[in-house]
């Protein structure tokens, strides 16, 4: 195992306890998440496998059940926002080598008040990092859903999904994945923010008319 990997974990681990001391649940769950996901990635050879990437709606996605396209490694971060992505991503490169790249962010971001401007220069950033680091992945950026409990940030959420569809189209193996909703109430749970299992097959549903199996 690599020593300055190892260093690094637990610079990792010292440096998010000290951040995150005291601040509320949702923190110490983006706390808690990220280390696992860190040691795993320390201390797993995960091979050749697709990457997907976001807050929970990623971290309660089954690959098995709704994906297609090979093989998916998980690294779903609930209440994350793009910033704590990026923290991930820099702290903890996945030595993976994946065809495909799925991004789910920014819902958490404009709910909580961050500007539609930086909402978009952070995903900006992530796409960067994630085109740096695997440069030969296709990358699919998810619409945001309209998840009924923050109805209130639709009108946000359509602004990112258009500047998103915009930046799909400035970058070769960069897709912008519209999702296709019913606004049925048997598409999200009784949260009004997760998805039920008809939920998810519209979530997926663009990815895998996209993605091809090599």
């Amino acid at each position: 195992m690599n020593f300055c990997r190892i260093l690094a974990a637990l610079i990792l681990v010292t440096t998010a306890l000290l951040t995150y001391q005291g601040i509320k649940i949702a923190r110490d769950e983006v706390l808690s998440t990220t280390i696992k996901h860190y040691l795993n990635d320390l201390t797993t050879h995960h091979g050749d496998i697709n990457l997907m990437l976001g807050s929970s709606s990623i971290a309660g996605l089954s690959a098995e059940k709704y994906l297609g396209c090979g093989k998916w490694l998980n690294r779903g971060i609930g209440n994350s926002t793009i910033t704590d992505l990026i923290n991930y991503l820099s702290f903890s490169k996945p030595e993976i080598n994946p065809l495909h790249t799925l991004i789910y962010a920014g819902e958490n971001d404009l709910s909580r008040g961050i500007s539609v401007n930086t909402t978009i220069a952070n995903y900006q950033q992530l796409i960067e990092l994630l085109r740096s680091n695997y440069s030969n992945s296709r990358l699919y950026l998810m619409a945001i859903k309209p998840s009924p409990r923050r109805s209130q940030h639709w009108s946000l959420f359509e602004q990112i999904n258009s500047k998103l569809q915009q930046i799909a189209e400035q970058h070769e193996k960069v897709y912008y994945v519209s999702l296709l909703w019913q606004n049925s109430t048997e598409e999200f749970s009784k949260d009004g923010i997760h998805l039920t299992e008809k939920g998810y097959k519209i979530f997926t549903a663009g990815v895998n008319e996209i993605c091809q199996p090599q």
